[in-house]
């Protein structure tokens, strides 16, 4: 009988936050289930409904016990949760804002640490509030019946004001995000504001949390759809910079020196020349299929390719020209023509500038965490600055396959280079994204 009183008091109550608590099972269960969870910004969401969650349901569960004297010390401990993990959501979301402008400009991270400050000093002056013979933040006014105190304000003002931050922290970084992103992140802090304001005219304090959970439905949903958009542009990004790899690839000079070496070689040795023709022709098929290639594909395919390239290019130069392979890890994944272009730069920029030539080594090894592919050589080298600025003109394919390597396998391509002693390209896998490409390339 007590508990159909309760809901004819709280009914409203309970029902708005149950409505909550779906919507966020609904939303973690979506994250889970779309394996999103291995990016960093999903993992951040997730973080925020799980916290989101916890805070709603303490909170609701408050409004069963309450009208029951014996239950005095359990609602207190209830309360102080549910405060301890709105302090935790609102920290964590502040650690997901510093991330997401860190990416796009500076952000200082003193800032993070003030924001860790406050919900930290928050939560704890709350708890102290509580556990005291007697609250500060409300009055006991019998019959397991609870009314707030003006000290309550300051419960209501210190999550108010980090709003506050974490919204001109954002519009000062307007100009780094487009519409979207600025709709998206100014909605997770208006409505979570204007309820706390209305709060100081009794609104009641489950809409406050329900307009946490609406918030973050919006943001998620508004930043997903503008991944979205963004995968898309990279899948065109790959393919226009596949057909422009494809095109530089096929250097005509390349084509014409490599069939002239297989017409002196007819009449000199029909044996070896031969079997040059036979990897040039091999060497042609990977460069067609290489187009078909939306996948990654396994180490030692594109290593074949690359002793391909190499022995027709020994035909040209002969001892001028060695190669050296110190393969340690072969079983991962690239993009088709990645690594050739690099081998391609060391021996067409590095070892045949030089008058008495020189050799090209690559190796594969592997630590904890990643994959690495090496290519060394110890041509003339080259003014790193002049790399950046004349990129386009002087250095074939090598931008394209930078491009394909983030998209495609998230790793990365750095290329460090000396003046007269040669230069070092090292290409980074991940082993976490490996696994994914993986699986797709067995389906």
């Amino acid at each position: 009988m007590q508990l159909q009183v309760l809901r004819g008091y709280y009914g409203f109550d309970i029902g708005i936050e149950a409505f909550a608590l779906l919507v966020l099972m609904i939303l973690m269960a979506s994250i889970i289930r779309e394996g999103l969870i291995k990016r960093a910004h999903a993992k951040y969401f997730l973080g925020l409904a799980a916290f989101q969650f916890v805070m709603v349901s303490l909170d609701m569960c408050s409004y069963f016990l309450m009208g029951n004297p014996d239950n005095i010390i359990a609602l207190k401990i209830l309360a102080v949760g549910s405060f301890v993990f709105m302090s935790l959501g609102l920290f964590w979301f502040n650690y997901f804002l510093f991330g997401f402008l860190n990416e796009r400009t500076y952000v200082q991270r003193d800032i993070l640490y003030l924001f860790a400050f406050l919900c930290g000093a928050t939560a704890l002056i709350y708890i102290v509030g509580v556990i005291q013979p007697v609250p500060w933040f409300f009055d006991y006014v019998g019959d397991g019946e609870y009314t707030t105190t003006k000290a309550v304000l300051v419960l209501i003002i210190a999550p108010l004001l980090i709003l506050m931050f974490d919204l001109m922290l954002i519009i000062s970084c307007r100009k780094s995000l487009n519409n979207s992103e600025m709709y998206a992140l100014v909605s997770y802090e208006i409505f979570p504001a204007a309820t706390l304001i209305m709060s100081f005219w009794g609104l009641p304090e489950s809409i406050s949390y329900v307009s946490g959970t609406i918030s973050l439905l919006l943001l998620y949903t508004n930043l997903h759809v503008i991944r979205t958009k963004e995968l898309a542009d990279d899948e065109l990004e790959l393919s226009e910079s596949k057909v422009k790899l494809l095109i530089s690839q096929m250097q005509p000079h390349f084509m014409y020196n490599s069939l002239n070496s297989i017409y002196y070689l007819i009449g000199k040795d029909p044996a070896l020349a031969q079997d040059a023709l036979n990897t040039f022709s091999c060497y042609l098929r990977d460069n067609i299929n290489s187009l078909r290639d939306s996948k990654t594909i396994p180490i030692e395919e594109e290593l074949r390719h690359i002793d391909a390239y190499l022995k027709m290019e020994k035909l040209r130069f002969g001892d001028d020209l060695n190669f050296e392979f110190d393969i340690k890890e072969n079983d991962f994944c690239v993009p088709a023509l990645s690594i050739q272009p690099l081998v391609e730069n060391a021996v067409k920029h590095g070892i045949t500038q030089k008058e008495e030539g020189g050799t090209v080594k690559l190796s594969t090894y592997s630590d904890s965490e990643n994959y690495y592919i090496k290519i060394e050589d110890d041509g003339v080298g080259f003014d790193a600055r002049s790399f950046k600025d004349n990129h386009a003109s002087s250095h074939i394919g090598i931008f394209n396959v930078n491009s394909r390597i983030k998209i495609m396998c998230h790793g990365n391509l750095s290329v460090t280079s000396e003046v007269g002693k040669g230069t070092v390209s090292l290409v980074t896998l991940p082993k976490d994204g490996q696994k994914a490409y993986k699986t797709d390339n067995k389906q």
